[in-house]
């Protein structure tokens, strides 16, 4: 959830919720959560003050990107020093994976 809202500033719940396939009652849980945390701010759209748009903070930030570092080392410590090839197609083949889920819901 987080992800999505960092890559889709201004994004609406709704939009988040179908994206994720969360349900809006959990992902006004974690929302609520991530706020509180500072990771995560509310602010009423321009077009219309009833609706509300998400948007990932400096927090939410450096906190993926340390979460992407770990995960950089761990990754980096199972396949050693790939080349480019083989970078480029572990790339394309997570694309897919992630395309993939993203159209099941």
């Amino acid at each position: 959830m987080l992800r999505h809202v960092q890559h889709h500033p201004g994004v609406t719940a709704g939009e988040v919720a179908v994206a994720t396939g969360l349900q809006r009652s959990n992902l006004s849980t974690t929302v609520r959560g991530l706020e509180a945390k500072g990771m995560v701010r509310r602010e009423h759209g321009d077009d219309d003050a009833r609706t509300v748009r998400l948007h990932g903070t400096d927090v939410a930030a450096a906190s993926t990107a340390a979460v992407r570092r770990r995960y950089a080392e761990r990754i980096g410590a199972v396949l050693g020093d790939p080349d480019e090839a083989t970078v480029l197609e572990i790339r394309d083949l997570l694309a897919r994976v992630e395309a993939g889920l993203a159209a099941t819901r």
